[in-house]
């Protein structure tokens, strides 16, 4: 496998665990907080708790992606970015939401949190490898 290849497949393979993570975050918000705190606040506390979970997830994985450099981990979080686009308008038009209410999802003006999430996305390989380079100062010689 050619290196930008690899480097994309285990790219690939950690958004999926992203995204895993955060499908179970959603059901866990439609099943148990939204019922208790209602669906805007529901929605707010998934947020956070996104946040934290693809935080933790960017953390234990970016080094395995075997990427150092700043511009390529850009292009990771931007990558990621751009799948989970996808992935959740996908699954808002599966489920049968209207295009308005799918890209309600993206407005922070109608509430909606998912534009930050995606700006998370995009820079979160490069926050999480700064973390490990401080932590970890023998990885910026990698």
């Amino acid at each position: 496998m050619s290196g930008t290849l690899a480097i994309l497949s285990r790219s690939f393979l950690v958004w999926l665990i992203i995204i895993a993570a955060e499908t179970i975050n959603g059901i866990v918000r439609e099943m148990l907080i939204s019922p208790i705190v209602g669906g805007q606040n529901g929605r707010q506390i998934s947020f956070g708790i996104a946040v934290v979970l693809i935080a933790v997830i960017t953390l234990a994985f970016v080094r395995s992606i075997g990427v150092v450099d700043i511009g390529r981990l850009i292009g990771i979080g931007l990558l990621w970015a751009v799948l989970t686009f996808v992935f959740e308008v996908a699954a808002s038009r599966i489920a049968g939401r209207s295009w308005a209410e799918t890209m309600a999802d993206f407005d922070p003006g109608s509430g909606g949190l998912m534009a930050f999430g995606l700006v998370f996305l995009a820079i979160i390989p490069v926050l999480a490898f700064s973390i490990l380079a401080v932590i970890r100062p023998e990885m910026r010689a990698m």
